[in-house]
């Protein structure tokens, strides 16, 4: 699933961790850490998550090969497709 703000590369499967913890590794960059039981010590790297304003899809790319990191997947940032009022009739519309 795309995310609105961020290009995400996912190393692996998140349906292996039972939790996930977020780190920032630089700006614009963050980590999202898996961890296969609760409470549990050994993690693994999921996902790498890039600012797209920050990255374009083929800077957060060549970030992730530079960096030897190997993804299963690579999804751009979702586009934002409407303005605050688009928003706002959407939020009444629902409401009714």
């Amino acid at each position: 699933m795309p995310f609105l703000n961020q290009h995400s590369g996912r190393l692996k499967d998140p349906g292996q961790f039972q939790t996930f913890r977020r780190k920032n590794l630089e700006a614009g960059i963050d980590a999202i850490i898996g961890f296969k039981k609760k409470g549990d010590q050994h993690s693994e790297i999921q996902a790498i998550r890039f600012e797209k304003d920050k990255f374009t899809p083929d800077e957060a790319k060549k970030w992730l090969k530079d960096h030897d990191f190997q993804t299963i997947s690579f999804e751009e940032a979702k586009q934002d497709s409407y303005n605050k009022k688009d928003s706002r009739e959407c939020k009444t519309t629902l409401l009714k």
